[in-house]
């Protein structure tokens, strides 16, 4: 018997920015990720998700490298401790997994 693989988002249905987080950190977990780990993405995340929100953007379809682009920018402007590199990844993983 073949062996299956698990993908995300393989339905071709339009996931939300929270459902593919979720997915995200499912996968974060089952790698055994440090706790530590697991709480920097959450509120790196919270970050993410709230820019995001500000910007009315609900569905994964909606971000692109212009989106990143803008909350980079957003971020230098607030002098935020979020590093750009976290940035970078949180929001490269949106962009790729639609």
């Amino acid at each position: 018997m073949p062996k299956k693989r698990l993908t995300m988002g393989n339905d071709n249905s339009v996931k939300t920015v929270d459902e593919v987080f979720e997915q995200f950190m499912t996968y974060s977990k089952a790698k055994n990720l440090s706790e530590r780990i697991i709480g920097y993405y959450e509120e790196n995340y919270e970050c993410f998700k709230g820019f995001l929100d500000d910007e009315g953007i609900e569905n994964i379809n909606n971000i692109d490298a212009y989106v990143v682009q803008v909350f980079s920018l957003k971020l230098r402007e607030i002098d935020n401790a979020t590093s750009i590199n976290t940035v970078y990844e949180l929001s490269g993983l949106f962009c790729t997994m639609s």
